[in-house]
């Protein structure tokens, strides 16, 4: 119940997986030698009591060519509904790469809140990062956030990344997009957009920039009816 297997990065991952209903309090430890040439082992624990319950697990699983997986779950669970959770795996492959993956998940009476998180380090020596993060409030407002880096092995850097807000007032958006070059050349890119939930009215900006060419904005407003409208003055 508390382990299942599944495909990560090409390798098989020991994933750590917690019931949805009530099993008994106690723990629980695993070990042997698997049918890849290595050793899967594992423990898992779950306490409980009048103000809740908490456990945790973890696992990891080698193989016979020198690649390692490693798997862990922790899990809170408030007696008035509220509850936390945490899962991350990581991968150590013989050819020098790493990859790491976490979750984090919170519930509570006022919203839910979530991050997910992912690096990486290739064999090539290329390191990729990526973070996903969201907050949602009970009486509907929400912000996301999305984000991902990328460093090559020759020195180029690319990254790309976007918000959204939603409250009662209205939306606003941004993307995000840049780069260097291995030979240093600088280009950025930015897009915004703005909406009043009074009016219905609309805001969107471009913005450039270039290191050879240098840079460039422009704006366009419209009204609910997607007419364009001059812009107010800021």
């Amino acid at each position: 119940m508390m382990k299942k297997m599944t495909r990560v990065f090409g390798f098989t991952m020991i994933s750590l997986v917690f019931s949805s209903g009530a099993w008994a309090d106690g723990a629980a430890r695993f070990a042997y030698e698997n049918s890849q040439g290595g050793v899967t082992a594992g423990s898992a624990r779950q306490v409980s009591g009048e103000n809740g319950s908490a456990a945790r697990a973890r696992a990891i699983h080698s193989d016979g060519q020198g690649n390692v997986e490693t798997a862990t779950g922790r899990s809170v669970q408030g007696v008035n509904g509220g509850s936390a959770a945490r899962t991350g795996s990581t991968t150590l492959g013989a050819d020098g790469s790493a990859q790491r993956q976490s979750s984090t998940e919170v519930n509570a009476a006022r919203g839910q809140a979530g991050r997910q998180v992912s690096s990486s380090v290739g064999a090539d020596g290329t390191v990729t990062r990526g973070r996903n993060t969201s907050v949602q409030g009970v009486n509907g407002g929400s912000v996301a956030h999305t984000g991902g880096t990328t460093l090559g092995a020759d020195g180029s850097v690319q990254h790309q990344s976007g918000s959204d807000i939603s409250t009662a007032r209205g939306q606003a958006g941004r993307q995000v997009s840049s780069s260097v070059d291995a030979d240093g050349n600088v280009t950025r890119a930015r897009d915004t957009t703005v909406t009043s939930a009074a009016t219905g009215n609309s805001r969107q900006g471009h913005t450039t920039y270039n290191s050879s060419s240098g840079l460039t904005h422009s704006a366009t407003c419209y009204d609910a009816s997607g007419n364009v409208i001059a812009c107010p003055a800021r």
